[in-house]
């Protein structure tokens, strides 16, 4: 399980707040001098965007890219915000585009500088507002990922890791989240489970978990073995809504 650690970014000021966390986060994970000057560009430009240009700010999450027990280790860095949007991303990746004037490099030299990039964006006027909800359906994630001086994942680790994504975060002003996902391969087959415990804070997360933690031992049983398995576990929590996938 992953700690991940989150700066928001409303203004210059929090900019700064969040190169200085990230860089003393990614020091600790062993980068290098050069590498730390680098990652310190990719969370200046992201930052830079986002207390310009999203509306209310954005949020910058950052963790390492594998569990603890995994072979390496590198930094992990998602942003995500509910801002206007990129009408043309695949221009904004090209290095040396930048419409703000920030260091002049844009998201192409975040993309250069990570060893793994990704981005989305929806634009304000072509999506719409949820119904009955403040939540919007437009704005920009973005997804980087960088390894370490020489340390790379193992194949199967590095093809899993561009094959899936998941992201959720507690609910504010909860710590523990009752969100959860579970992947597992066997015999050729790859179970996918996505779990939402029911409520929020400690008690979903409980729940959650133990539907996870009932589903580690698959072997490629069918998905109606599957459900079965995780409604006993639930038994003894408040129960969740799941989704199971083979």
């Amino acid at each position: 399980m992953r700690n991940f650690h989150s700066q928001i970014i409303t203004d210059e000021a929090q900019v700064g707040t969040a190169r200085r966390a990230v860089h003393r986060y990614a020091k600790g994970l062993g980068f290098a001098g050069d590498e730390l000057a680098e990652i310190d560009i990719v969370v200046q430009e992201i930052g830079t965007n986002a207390a310009r240009y999203a509306s209310g700010g954005g949020l910058l999450h950052w963790t390492t890219t594998l569990d603890e027990d995994a072979a390496a280790h590198g930094l992990e860095l998602f942003y995500c915000d509910k801002g206007p949007g990129i009408y043309d991303l695949e221009r904004a990746v090209r290095d040396g585009v930048s419409s703000g004037g920030s260091l002049g490099a844009g998201l192409g030299a975040v993309r250069r500088l990570m060893d793994e990039f990704d981005a989305y964006s929806t634009v304000s006027g072509q999506t719409r507002r949820l119904p009955g909800s403040p939540r919007t359906t437009h704005g920009t994630a973005i997804l980087g990922r960088k390894w370490a001086g020489s340390a790379r994942p193992r194949e199967g680790e590095r093809e899993l890791l561009k094959r899936v994504g998941a992201w959720s975060r507690p609910r504010p002003g909860e710590e523990m989240n009752g969100d959860a996902y579970f992947i597992i391969e066997s015999n050729g087959e790859t179970l996918y489970v996505v779990v939402d415990g029911l409520g929020h804070g400690p008690g979903a997360q409980k729940a959650a978990d133990a539907a996870r933690d009932a589903l580690e031992g698959w072997d490629g049983e069918p998905l109606d073995e599957v459900l079965l398995t995780a409604h006993e576990a639930l038994r003894a929590t408040r129960g969740a809504v799941m989704a199971a996938v083979v």
